[in-house]
């Protein structure tokens, strides 16, 4: 058992916990509506780094989570994939929330969403 796990915290405090030591993300940036990429500027391998800590250390089954539906590549902020063919085909990644990281904390597994 983690020490997230150890202090008896709800699921949007652990997950904000999570995100406060991990991540370096100021506290009263993070709120359920909070958007994972665009407000708290979690992107590429920090995202799949995110996913992993939520299983490793708050214990959601991820079989579910397909990482390409929420995080871009990790080279896309560095102008590598700006071509206007690559463009219009890239399919964007899902908005994720804080308020997606606590339900599946709750539930203790992702459900990917089919909308």
């Amino acid at each position: 058992m983690s020490e997230i796990e150890q202090n008896g915290l709800d699921p949007f405090d652990r997950v904000r916990d999570l995100l406060v030591r991990r991540f370096r993300i100021k506290p009263h940036k993070i709120k359920p509506e909070s958007r994972i990429r665009e407000d708290l500027g979690i992107c590429g391998d920090d995202g799949l780094e995110l996913f992993v800590a939520l299983r490793d250390q708050l214990g959601v089954d991820l079989s579910e989570y397909e990482h390409g539906r929420h995080f871009e590549p990790e080279m896309w902020s560095s102008g590598a994939f700006t071509t206007k063919k690559w463009w219009t085909t890239f399919q964007h990644p899902e908005t994720t929330t804080v308020a997606q990281l606590v339900e599946a904390v709750r539930l203790g597994k992702w459900i990917e969403r089919t909308e």
